[in-house]
């Protein structure tokens, strides 16, 4: 009777026992096996021949502005309060008067004929936008900057349309660069349109500018050796995202669309641009000489150009027969890395997908990581409308930027 209740009581709590100590040790097994799933390195990424069309690039979310507004319009007085009822006269004199508070300016639709110099350093960002998107045109009928924000800090440009009163050759356009020993920094430029300029830099970032951001816009018709679309020349931590880049007609002449490089050397204390990111971007309709959508190091110098540079899930359509030299070139740059871009469409071009390079005094490229880039080369299905603005819609038919950019990415074959 005794052997009966101890086998009674005691096997089932062994059995117990017995089936908890699998159950963890199944457990430590499984916990075992996903650490080391995520630390494994990932697997090295493989050519695909018919790789699985993209997703359009989701912009990122533009908080809106909260704080006090302030108003100008072409009707207004600058001796006005800037209120809605009594907005200011011109742009200049809002970003003077402004407190800095984290205001707001809106732009009421119309034409604002000045050359604006900004230099003021906002603890709060400032946000100057358009009241209605592309609507309000900011000009300059002189031989110097549409807009130079000269070590200004903390601004965000919205919604305008930069372009000169009539085509001519007048010099510089809109510019971002320090002045004397303060940084512009922290300059955000979103949903504007820049176009038509000659050897001239449609947006300049040059020596002594950091932290900068240039999405959403538009960008056409630059024409001649001595300027880009962009110009990052020297300038720190920029962001280059969702942007479109094209030219509208012949332009033999015309340089690459984005450059990133440093003329300036060592006289505004960094030498190379650093730290930027080219991203989700569509470039089409090249018309010019063997150049490049985007080039990283132009001026053939001895000491490293660009540093620590990502261009990464581009598009690139060919919608022209004008002859690149290649859709990517780097010379004289190290830490750069070119990866997941997509060239669509039958692209004339010297060399087919990235070159890497040096001229002249130039150090050779180093550390270059080049992988994941996939090239259409079949022509497109039909037709690609150049998103020009008229000042009613873009070609197309699309009200915003941002719809233009979508039916781009639709192009895709």
């Amino acid at each position: 009777m005794r052997e009966n209740y101890l086998w009674r009581r005691y096997v089932p709590v062994a059995v117990l026992c017995l089936a908890g100590f699998l159950l963890a040790g199944l457990m430590a097994f499984i916990s075992s096996t996903q650490v080391a799933a995520r630390s494994a390195p990932p697997p090295t990424a493989q050519v695909r021949a018919t790789p699985p069309p993209r997703a359009v690039p989701t912009p990122t979310a533009a908080p809106l502005p909260a704080g006090k507004m302030f108003y100008v319009s072409p009707g207004g007085q600058d001796a006005g309060s800037g209120s809605l009822r009594s907005p200011w006269r011109t742009l200049a004199h809002a970003l003077d008067a402004v407190p800095d508070q984290g205001a707001v300016i809106i732009a009421a639709a119309g034409v604002y004929n000045e050359c604006v110099v900004v230099k003021r350093r906002f603890r709060s960002r400032l946000t100057v936008r358009a009241a209605t998107p592309y609507r309000v045109v900011w000009s300059c009928d002189q031989p110097t900057h549409i807009l130079k924000v000269g070590g200004g800090r903390n601004i965000t440009f919205q919604g305008f349309e930069f372009r000169r009163p009539k085509q001519g050759n007048l010099p510089n356009f809109v510019a971002v660069w320090r002045a004397g020993d303060k940084w512009a920094e922290s300059i955000t430029f979103r949903d504007n349109i820049f176009h038509d300029t000659h050897d001239s830099d449609l947006l300049h970032l040059g020596g002594g500018a950091r932290d900068l951001l240039v999405e959403g816009n538009v960008f056409y018709n630059q024409a001649g050796r001595d300027g880009q679309h962009i110009d990052v020349n020297s300038a720190v931590d920029v962001v280059i995202r969702d942007n479109i880049f094209f030219n509208d007609g012949v332009r033999p002449d015309t340089n690459s669309f984005i450059v990133v490089k440093d003329s300036e050397g060592r006289e505004d204390g960094i030498l190379g641009a650093r730290n930027v990111t080219i991203r989700g971007n569509v470039f089409l309709n090249w018309k010019g000489g063997e150049r490049a959508f985007v080039m990283v190091g132009e001026d053939g110098v001895a000491y490293y150009e660009a540093i620590g540079v990502t261009i990464a899930d581009n598009l690139m359509l060919a919608t022209s027969p004008a002859r690149l030299f290649a859709p990517i070139a780097v010379r004289g740059s190290r830490d750069v890395t070119v990866r997941d871009n997509t060239v669509a469409g039958a692209l004339p071009c010297r060399y087919s997908g990235v070159a890497a390079y040096r001229v002249k005094d130039n150090r050779a490229n180093a550390n270059l990581d080049i992988s994941g880039n996939t090239w259409r080369g079949v022509p497109l299905p039909d037709e690609v409308p150049l998103p020009r603005w008229d000042g009613r819609r873009f070609g197309g038919g699309y009200a915003t930027i941002r719809e233009a950019f979508t039916a781009l990415y639709g192009r895709m074959p």
